[in-house]
């Protein structure tokens, strides 16, 4: 008989690099070992920081370091994948709740990785003025 192990990997949470990727460190439960790493959100994209919108990726990634710094979540994903850039790919569970699609909802990512933001995105809870219609303008 071949018993299947599967291992569950616990997340501290240290910061964000900007709203899609995040740094922390990741324990096994297993044997109770830990390592730094850097985890990319799957599916999401958010503002980079080699990019013209670099304030608002530093702004995104200051909010959810702030809001999230200490979390414990678990890394939701079936075996430990690594993007072309070492960087590890699952979405961190905290409280059984979906740290991407948190950040989705806040406005701070939107789905899609390498899709243009939409019209009328609602950035931080608020549409982006730039997308604003008239009618909508001047009801701000």
């Amino acid at each position: 008989m071949i018993s299947e192990k599967t291992y569950s990997f616990g997340v501290y949470i240290a910061r964000f690099r900007d709203g899609d990727t995040l740094e922390g460190f990741l324990r096994c439960g297993c044997c109770d070992a830990s390592t730094h790493v850097v985890i990319r959100l799957p599916s999401i994209d958010s503002w980079e920081l080699d990019a013209p919108e670099r304030a608002l990726a530093l702004e995104v990634a200051r909010s959810l370091t702030a809001t999230h710094r200490g979390a414990l979540g678990v890394l939701a994903a079936g075996a430990i994948r690594r993007d072309c850039y070492g960087r590890v790919i699952g979405d961190v569970l905290i409280d059984g709740h979906s740290l991407t699609m948190q950040i989705v909802e806040a406005g701070m990512a939107w789905w899609g990785v390498n899709t243009p933001e939409p019209v009328g995105f609602v950035r931080f809870g608020r549409k982006d003025p730039a997308t604003l219609t008239a009618a909508e303008s001047s009801q701000t």
